[in-house]
């Protein structure tokens, strides 16, 4: 029996029975792409054209809020130059120089936004700046010690208004533009005995999830008005 043969009229018998995915409904397959894993995902365009479309359609959507995703390397510990992969884009890959982040170490990304953690030199303190090496605007904070190891903002950190906590399981520090210095804060009276466990912000409010799974909301307009309302240190 020649398999060769055999093996190309099954195939050619099974292909008649692939199911046309691209006939599904939105909302099917907006439900379906909201449950995959990023890696899944990345692999959801290839299904079929329409669910292509679709995905570059919801993520034109969200870039605003979200931002495009994007692979980062340094080829070296203090390289100039880091290299950005599109996961959007096919064969997208740009050179960009960051002189900014010379002598700091590069711990994470919100949105578009590079987060560089640099020491203060004679000092124990360190000092947060962030960058959007698209658009080259940075923003620098305040320096701070060393204790607060997660850091979230309401907005834009290009606007006058954005607000800045920086927060660890027991408390966290508040920041505005027009300040100074970092704003302590202690935790008892948004958590009262529980500790932090996670802190995001959507839509202009801050979401405090404690150890006890109970969530506290702080509006960033509130904690905005207030701060210049009781005076800070310019």
């Amino acid at each position: 029996m020649d398999l060769t043969r055999l093996s190309t009229k099954r195939c050619k018998q099974h292909k008649h029975q692939v199911r046309d995915w691209s006939g599904l409904p939105v909302g099917l397959v907006k439900t379906i792409s909201d449950n995959l894993s990023l890696y899944d995902y990345l692999c959801f365009g290839k299904v079929c054209k329409s669910w292509r479309s679709y995905q570059e359609e919801t993520l034109q959507r969200n870039r605003r809020s979200c931002g495009f995703p994007w692979l980062v390397m340094a080829k070296e510990i203090e390289a100039q130059t880091l290299s950005c992969i599109s996961f959007v884009e096919k064969n997208k890959l740009w050179q960009l120089e960051l002189p900014t982040s010379s002598g700091g170490l590069i711990v994470g990304c919100i949105k578009d936004w590079l987060m560089i953690v640099k020491s203060v030199c004679k000092s124990t303190k360190i000092r947060i700046s962030l960058l959007n090496p698209f658009t080259r605007s940075e923003v620098v904070l305040p320096a701070t010690f060393n204790v607060k190891n997660k850091l979230m903002f309401s907005g834009d950190p290009g606007k006058q208004n954005c607000v800045y906590i920086l927060y660890n399981s027991t408390s966290f520090d508040v920041w505005i533009p027009e300040a100074k210095d970092w704003f302590q804060c202690g935790s008892d009276e948004y958590v009262s005995d529980e500790y932090i466990d996670n802190l995001i912000c959507f839509k202009g409010c801050f979401y405090l999830l404690t150890n006890e799974y109970n969530i506290r909301v702080l509006d960033a307009a509130y904690v905005y008005s207030t701060l210049q309302t009781q005076g800070y240190e310019k």
